[in-house]
């Protein structure tokens, strides 16, 4: 059983995206973070602010506070980067998404001997992910692993979870689906650690492409899912980015009017 200590708020530095406290956060601060929470045996909840998470949270307010009381609410692609720079003299440190370090946090759990439960995809995805995973990762203790369809809405669900006894679990749904269901049950679930995490698993399962290292490196890779499944990215990148933009200009100028008139 997880000990029942004071919950901790995280100490780093956060970033107001319209009205989204984005962590100012890299891996290594990330890791760190997870590592003392294990080691303190204390309970937190990881999310992450993507553009379209934080466009979301503008329309749902429950959403913008679920994230707003997660422990640390990381960064998640280029948008989000360049739009902490448009409102904050600093910004954000790093461009930073999780996808880009799961393989390297996996290695860390095998280091440490964490155990991680995999909750979200499908049943076939999961298990291919498996397989890929014990490959490659042979000391990862997999506690275990349900999907994130059927298995999820589930009335005995966390106690299934509890009774793997896993340090992390990994929600990966869409949001704010998987957001919901940590506000839902992070405090019924004995772990350390609950974290969103997206599409890793069909990362993992190599249902997932990527874009071209370059495209990667120039924060372009949006567009090549925008090509290569324009059915499901079409909304989401034409009429999600200029609104994206629209809000944090509308948001830099509210900020510059409060200044000259207080200043």
């Amino acid at each position: 059983m997880v000990a029942e200590k004071p919950e901790k708020r995280n100490q780093v530095n956060k970033i107001d995206i319209s009205g989204v406290g984005v962590a100012d956060v890299d891996y290594e601060i990330m890791e760190k973070f997870i590592a003392e929470a294990i080691g303190e045996r204390r309970r937190i909840a990881i999310t992450y602010a993507s553009a379209n998470i934080i466009n979301l949270s503008q329309k749902n307010a429950a959403l913008r506070r679920m994230l707003n009381e997660s422990d640390i609410v990381h960064p998640d692609g280029i948008g989000v980067w360049i739009a902490s720079k448009i409102l904050d003299k600093k910004g954000l440190r790093a461009r930073f998404n999780w996808t880009d370090c799961g393989y390297k946090f996996l290695e860390t759990c095998c280091k440490e001997n964490w155990s991680i439960f995999f909750l979200g995809a499908t049943t076939e995805s999961l298990e291919k992910a498996r397989g890929q995973i014990e490959a490659r990762f042979p000391k990862l203790r997999i506690a275990g692993m349900k999907n994130g369809f059927d298995d999820v809405e589930s009335e005995d669900i966390v106690e299934y979870i509890n009774s793997t006894k896993p340090d992390i679990v990994w929600v990966g749904m869409s949001a704010p689906k998987q957001e919901i269901w940590i506000q839902k049950n992070r405090k019924a679930l004995d772990c350390y650690v609950v974290q969103s995490v997206g599409d890793i698993f069909s990362l993992f399962a190599g249902e997932k492409i990527r874009g071209p290292e370059f495209l990667q490196k120039l924060g372009l890779e949006w567009f090549f899912r925008l090509l290569y499944q324009p059915e499901r990215y079409f909304k989401r990148y034409t009429f999600g980015i200029p609104q994206f933009i629209f809000n944090v200009l509308k948001q830099k100028l509210k900020k510059k009017l409060w200044s000259v008139k207080y200043s």
